[in-house]
């Protein structure tokens, strides 16, 4: 679920491509420096759907959820 992070959040991306595969690794760090880290390695098309996901719901403040099985639909 993509929701807004807290107040005093900041929150950080990467992102690498090696052959059919992506690894993003992301994290938000809070006003007292904490770092909640995450990862998630998908295929190529996955993250194309994220992506899509990702910028459908910029500035509309709705939540959505991204599984593997809406890549396969989508």
């Amino acid at each position: 679920m993509l929701r807004a992070l807290p107040p005093g959040w900041t929150w950080s991306i990467g992102v690498a491509k090696a052959g059919g595969e992506v690894a993003i690794e992301f994290g938000a760090t809070g006003p007292d420096g904490q770092f909640e880290p995450g990862r998630l390695r998908i295929t190529r098309d996955q993250a194309r759907e994220l992506a899509r996901q990702l910028n459908a719901a910029a500035g509309d403040g709705t939540e959505r959820t991204f599984t593997p099985e809406a890549a396969a639909h989508g």
